[in-house]
C-alpha cells in the first residue's frame, strides 16, 4: 500500500513540474507581448516568427497593445504539448494618441494548443495554435 501511495505521489510530482515550467514560459511570453520585445527568451520556431510579425504589424500601424494575456486551465496532453484557455480580457489596443483602436470584435477567451520543447535547460514554446473554440 505504501509503495502505491509513493508511486502516486512521484507520478503527480513529475507531471506538475512541466506544467509549472510551461506556465512560467507562458507568463514570460505574455510579459514580452505587452512590452513588445524579448520574445526570444520564451519562444522559438513558428511561435517566435508569429510573435515578431504581429509586433511588426502593430508598430507599422502605430498601435500599442496594453495588458497581458492569461493562460488558465493549463493541462498537458502529450509529452511536448498542452492545452489551455487563453484569456484576452485584460488586453486593450490603443493608437498613438492613446485612443482605443478601431478593431473588429474578438473573443475574449479562446482554447489554445501549445507545443513546447526543452532546449538546453529551458523550456521554449514552439507553437501556440488558437483552436477557435471558446473556453
Amino acid at each position: 500500500m505504501r509503495l502505491i501511495l509513493f508511486l502516486s505521489i512521484i507520478s503527480l510530482t513529475g507531471c506538475s513540474a512541466p506544467v509549472a515550467v510551461l506556465n512560467d514560459a507562458l507568463l514570460g511570453y505574455a510579459q514580452s507581448a505587452e512590452s513588445g520585445y524579448g520574445f526570444d527568451k520564451y519562444l522559438t520556431g513558428e511561435a517566435l516568427d508569429s510573435a515578431i510579425q504581429t509586433q511588426e504589424l502593430l508598430d507599422e500601424l502605430g498601435l500599442i497593445s496594453m495588458g497581458q494575456a492569461k493562460f488558465n486551465e493549463l493541462e498537458l496532453v502529450g509529452k511536448t504539448s498542452a492545452k489551455a484557455c487563453m484569456d484576452l480580457r485584460a488586453i486593450t489596443v490603443v493608437d498613438s494618441s492613446g485612443l482605443l483602436a478601431d478593431l473588429p470584435p474578438r473573443a475574449n477567451q479562446l482554447a489554445v494548443l501549445i507545443q513546447f520543447q526543452d532546449i538546453g535547460d529551458q523550456l521554449f514554446i514552439t507553437s501556440l495554435e488558437v483552436k477557435g473554440a471558446k473556453c
